[in-house]
């Protein structure tokens, strides 16, 4: 229902901006808005798991020659790179900006494993197999209190 209606909203911003706004000189905010709504609607449509989508990077890193042409150091600098874009993205309280940086972070950790002929997803379940077990509360104060 909520798809439907934002579709239907798409069409109509979309038709507004052909019709209405095309004369004039400042259809920034309304491009931008029509841009933002294709954006959440492709969002909606992403149906895949992260294996999936693990592999879809993968196979668009290799496509361009990422891998195997790239170094692991040079990806986990370029991770660490896309960190500080969403330190600056949580200080602007931009979530669109968190969201982007969250992904390019990603992108660059999957392309670090699959150079180094592991999978994100086995990392990934390692660490929860080391913590699953942790007992302990997190204080207002930032201290984590173990049992």
């Amino acid at each position: 229902m909520i798809r439907q209606v934002l579709e239907h909203s798409l069409k109509a911003l979309i038709q507004a901006d052909h019709e209405l706004c095309a004369p004039f000189d400042d259809t920034t905010e309304i491009r931008s808005a029509i841009k933002k709504i294709n954006e959440y609607l492709s969002i909606m449509q992403t149906n895949q798991t992260f294996e999936e989508l693990e592999g879809l990077v993968i196979d668009w890193a290799l496509a361009r020659k990422i891998i195997p042409n790239a170094k692991p150091h040079t990806q986990l600098l370029k991770a660490v790179s896309e960190i500080g874009e969403l330190a600056d993205g949580e200080n602007k309280g931009d979530v669109h900006e968190i969201k982007d940086a969250i992904g390019d972070v990603l992108v660059c950790l999957i392309n670090y494993c699959t150079l180094r002929q592991i999978t994100i997803t086995e990392c990934l379940a390692g660490a929860y197999e080391e913590i699953k077990n942790r007992r302990g509360t997190l204080l207002p104060n930032g201290v984590f209190v173990k049992e």
